[in-house]
């Protein structure tokens, strides 16, 4: 099995509110979730905090905008170098607008980019080949009325555009994404009104609704990718951690070690094994702790990190 070069730092999760987690990889390819705010459900909402950002040489805050004065997210980060990140989220002006924002290496600046005329735009995910080459996913709403869609945008050096993606059985949001290659991108979400797993693929000329397991009552998060007959989707199926498989031809449910009992919030696959990372607790409001698991191949098993909490 091909490895995708990638390491995670574990969450620090506390009891509501809550704090947050980074995960790092592919050289300095970093996701993150920054979470400073309130709790509300399948989302993490920061109150404007300003210091979404982690230096990657010293570990330390580094400010960032704000373009809101009230709310202001960043969901998701992908490094191409350590002088070319982009983070992804949404603020609100009189609605949710996308947030897109650049590192330089230096400082990050907001980047122009496509957003509705009266509707609301958010995104939840972006992942980059090269500098060149870059996706952001999330999804899109035309009016206070309309259905949900799905979001698909693409930076190719020079400006962020829109790019158009399935929306089967009438809509559904994007959540993760997870790019190998300029023809190999893979998207995960859910179908509109449903809590069924959506799986795009993009070939290099157009996206495709790809098979998604046959599961319901689940909130698929996160999407990682070593090639095409090696990809991850993960999340959760009412409290237990869920995490599916795809081999090139099926999915399979992979069982989670037995202390699984939480969010999956990242999957990724190393050199030396898969990896994934989230929270377990023990009532809907903590104490809520960090859960980490390493796949050797045939099975998942329970790692002791510095945040695991107590043996249950």
């Amino acid at each position: 099995m091909s490895a995708e070069r990638r390491s995670t730092e574990l969450p620090i999760v506390r009891t509501c509110p809550y704090g947050g987690g980074v995960s790092v990889g592919r050289d300095s390819d970093l996701s993150f979730r920054h979470m400073g705010g309130r709790r509300v459900p399948g989302r993490f909402v920061n109150r404007a905090l300003g210091r979404p950002a982690l230096d990657l040489d010293r570990g330390a805050i580094v400010s960032s905008p704000n373009p809101s004065l009230s709310d202001n997210q960043l969901t998701a980060v992908a490094a191409i170098s350590r002088d070319e990140a982009w983070a992804t989220g949404y603020y609100f002006g009189q609605r949710n607008q996308p947030l897109i924002e650049h590192w330089n290496g230096t400082s990050w600046s907001v980047v122009d980019t496509p957003s509705s005329a009266a509707g609301v735009d958010v995104l939840s995910g972006v992942s980059g080949v090269d500098t060149r080459d870059v996706w952001a996913v999330g999804s899109r709403k035309d009016s206070d009325s309309a259905p949900l869609r799905t979001l698909v945008e693409h930076w190719d050096g020079v400006a962020w555009q829109v790019v158009p993606s399935p929306d089967p059985g009438g809509g559904g949001q994007l959540n993760s994404v997870r790019a190998l290659s300029a023809d190999d991108v893979w998207v995960l979400g859910v179908h509109a009104g449903k809590l069924v797993p959506l799986i795009e693929h993009w070939d290099g000329v157009s996206w495709t609704v790809m098979p998604s397991p046959n599961i319901s009552n689940v909130r698929m998060q996160t999407i990682a990718a070593a090639s095409s007959t090696d990809v991850w989707i993960a999340g959760a199926a009412t409290r237990d951690w869920l995490i599916e498989h795809w081999d090139g031809n099926r999915w399979t449910t992979t069982a989670a070690a037995s202390q699984s009992i939480g969010v999956v919030n990242a999957v990724t696959a190393q050199q030396d094994g898969v990896w994934a990372v989230g929270n377990r607790y023990a009532s809907s409001c903590g104490p809520v702790w960090a859960l980490t698991e390493r796949w050797d191949g045939k099975s998942w098993n329970y790692v002791h990190s510095p945040h695991d909490g107590p043996e249950s």
